[in-house]
C-alpha cells in the first residue's frame, strides 16, 4: 500500500502545502512583530507600571523573558528556529553547504547573545549561550566526520560522539542545578 501526492484530487492539498511552506515562516515573525510593535511603549515602562498595564498581558509569553529594551527579542528567536530547521531542511542533507550554513547561522546566533544578553536572568542569558554554543559544536564536529570522511567505528568519531554526549549531558545538568537554586 501506498500513497502518492500526485494522484488525481490531490492538486490542491500539494498547492495549499507549498503555499504554507512558504507563508508560515514569513507571517509567523511578521505577525509577532506587528502584535508586540504595537504595545512596545508599554513593554519598556519599568516593571511596577508593566505589571498594572493590561494591554499587554495577552503577549506576556512574548515579551517577559527579555530585558524591556530587547521586546523584539522572540521574534529573533522564532526567525532562528525556523531558519535552523525550515532552511536548513531545504538544502541538500549532510552536505557541506548544510553544515557551513547552520554553523554560520548558529555562530552568529551566539555571538549576538553573548553581546546583548537579552534575558532578564543572568543564569537564562548564560543556557542560551551555551545551547547555542552547543550547537555550534555539534556542526563543527559534523564538518570534521564528514571532511575527514571518518567512519562509525574509528577512534575520532567515537571520540567526537562521546565529546557531544558529555557537553549534553554537561547542560542538562547545568540547567537543572540553575533552575533548583532558583527555588
Amino acid at each position: 500500500y501506498h500513497i502518492r501526492c500526485d494522484d488525481d484530487g490531490r492538486g490542491g492539498w500539494e498547492t495549499f502545502g507549498i503555499a504554507m511552506v512558504v507563508i508560515f515562516p514569513v507571517c509567523v515573525p511578521a505577525f509577532e512583530l506587528f502584535l508586540l510593535w504595537r504595545v512596545k511603549e508599554s513593554i519598556m515602562k519599568p516593571a511596577e507600571e508593566r505589571e498594572k498595564d493590561n494591554s499587554i498581558k495577552d503577549l506576556i509569553f512574548l515579551w517577559d523573558p527579555y530585558k524591556p529594551e530587547f521586546w523584539y527579542w522572540e521574534v529573533a528567536e522564532t526567525t532562528r528556529r525556523l531558519g535552523m530547521t525550515g532552511l536548513l531542511s531545504i538544502i541538500k542533507p549532510g552536505t557541506f553547504t548544510q553544515l557551513t550554513t547552520g554553523l554560520m547561522m548558529s555562530g552568529g546566533y551566539t555571538v549576538l547573545l553573548a553581546m546583548l544578553k537579552p534575558y532578564h536572568e543572568k543564569r537564562d542569558n548564560r543556557i542560551a549561550i551555551l545551547s547555542s554554543g552547543l550547537i555550534e559544536v555539534t556542526f563543527m564536529s559534523s564538518f570534521l566526520m564528514k571532511a575527514q570522511k571518518m567512519v562509525e567505528d574509528s577512534y575520532e568519531a567515537s571520540g567526537l560522539g562521546i565529546l557531544l554526549c558529555v557537553s549534553s549531558t554537561v547542560l542538562v545538568i547545568l540547567f537543572v542545578v540553575w533552575g533548583w537554586k532558583s527555588f
